[in-house]
């Protein structure tokens, strides 16, 4: 049955989505009038399921990781290089797809990420030792990696100012269900068919997650902005109008008329690509963005690759520290939520700000917990403003960049994160050597509250603001 959202007829509907002179209003406006509707929400549940697998994939690890270290018979630095090697491929993939995002559009890389990601998935489920593996997930990472940016480039550019953020918050509520989900799966099958066969099975799980996202995306939108800044005018009135037809059949009225601000910028004046990041009045941005996530994801992925294997050593067996992991998990589900709705209501700088105080103090009481009731505790605590930062920082990066160069801002700070990603789970094993648990997950504390006092200092408040606005 075909979904009544997919190409809406123009000439039933499409009458109740135009202006009287369409043309004489920005698409800022045009868009910033429209009503949320159950098209809106159609959408942004496409682009979750899109972050849900990507969130998956990048933190399977985590559970599996012990796992993969019995089977393959690794060493503490080769599992710190096969739980790096994904984010290597992301690294590359972020900036290379971000510039091909606003280069050809946000949906071609969606549409086709996924065949490179979930290939490489099923090949990992054949590795053989810490090499294959490695290059398999690398490859991985490149599709993985090519997804971010253009994600959350749509939901910048076709949804909301006011629901920017609370959207973003539900994309993660469905990442982080979906990796309790996909934990409890993993608990499941080594439970039953064992530690080799096991983490086998769920990157053939993975491969299958593609196919699903294949069909999924194919009615995905292209963004009517994108076209604009891409100087491609006809096309951009044509996909607005569509846009508009299809938010007025699911609204049921006549959609309210635009109203002029009569201060957009359009977006077809910006220059396009990696020299907009260090135009005048950006280069400050992008460096904020780049530090940003770099000293996030350097803990953040220092801390999420080593949880699992914390807890086994620790003394739990490998099926317990995945029953103990969903817990903590879950933990990440309200964050995501709760977040999203703070953001909107608060502002994007102060949550943030608090959510890093706070996950560098649950940091630091993570590695000093010895009990099982306070490693969990801190754990769930620290999992849940883990999950809150990741969700303000998504909904925050794609709104400091114009349209012309939206992906290949956030693709770039991705790929600066992939980096300190790739050196976490390597600088966290060093540090456990050196200092065991405890010095390791204070030196990801540091990081967590400078990355509060970048923010603090040179983080623009984008609350409420059209990105043509926040652009100027």
């Amino acid at each position: 049955m075909k979904n009544k959202h997919e190409n809406p007829d123009h000439h039933g509907v499409g009458h109740l989505a135009r202006p009287d002179r369409p043309t004489a209003y920005s698409l800022s406006e045009r868009f910033e009038r429209l009503p949320f509707t159950g098209y809106q929400r159609w959408l942004a549940v496409i682009l979750a399921t899109c972050f849900a697998a990507d969130a998956v994939d990048l933190v399977m690890l985590s559970y599996l990781l012990s796992a993969i270290t019995l089977d393959l018979g690794l060493t503490v630095q080769q599992a710190g290089i096969a739980g790096g090697s994904v984010f290597a491929g992301v690294g590359v993939g972020a900036t290379a797809a971000g510039y091909l995002s606003d280069r050809f559009g946000r949906r071609k890389v969606l549409i086709h990420s996924m065949l490179i990601w979930g290939t490489a998935s099923l090949l990992t489920a054949f590795s053989w030792d810490i090499w294959s593996f490695s290059f398999f997930r690398f490859v991985t990472g490149l599709g993985l990696g090519a997804e971010l940016p253009a994600v959350f480039a749509l939901v910048a550019e076709i949804m909301p100012a006011n629901r920017r953020a609370s959207i973003s918050g539900w994309m993660h509520v469905a990442s982080q269900s979906s990796v309790v989900l996909f934990t409890l799966a993993s608990f499941g099958v080594i439970s039953l068919i064992g530690t080799s066969l096991g983490w086998r099975a769920m990157f053939v799980v993975m491969f299958a997650v593609a196919l699903a996202a294949l069909y999924i995306r194919r009615n995905l939108p292209e963004s009517p902005r994108w076209y604009e800044a891409s100087g491609r005018h006809d096309e951009a009135e044509h996909a607005m109008r569509r846009f508009e037809a299809a938010v007025a059949d699911a609204y049921g009225k006549p959609l309210p008329s635009p109203k002029s601000s009569g201060k957009v910028v359009s977006a077809a004046t910006e220059r396009g690509g990696f020299r907009t990041l260090f135009a005048p009045g950006y280069t400050q941005r992008t460096l904020f963005a780049w530090s940003l996530w770099f000293l996030f994801l350097l803990a953040y992925y220092g801390i999420s690759v080593w949880v699992g294997k914390f807890l086994v050593d620790r003394g739990m067996s490998i099926t317990a520290s995945i029953g103990t992991g969903v817990f903590i998990t879950m933990a990440g589900i309200p964050a995501a939520w709760i977040t999203g709705q703070a953001m909107e209501r608060f502002g994007r700088k102060i949550v943030i700000i608090i959510a890093l105080l706070c996950v560098a103090v649950a940091a630091f009481l993570y590695g000093q917990a010895s009990t099982y009731v306070l490693v969990v505790a801190a754990g769930a605590a620290m999992h849940f403003f883990l999950v809150s930062v990741a969700t303000a920082i998504y909904a925050y990066t794609p709104e400091l960049f114009p349209t012309r160069a939206r992906s290949t801002g956030l693709g770039t700070a991705s790929t600066v994160g992939r980096i300190a990603a790739v050196s976490g789970p390597l600088l966290i094993s060093a540090l456990i050597l050196k200092w065991d648990y405890t010095g390791a997950f204070i030196a990801c504390a540091l990081c967590f509250s400078a990355a509060a006092l970048l923010v603090w200092w040179f983080g623009p408040e984008t609350q409420d603001r059209s990105i043509e606005d926040i652009s100027s």
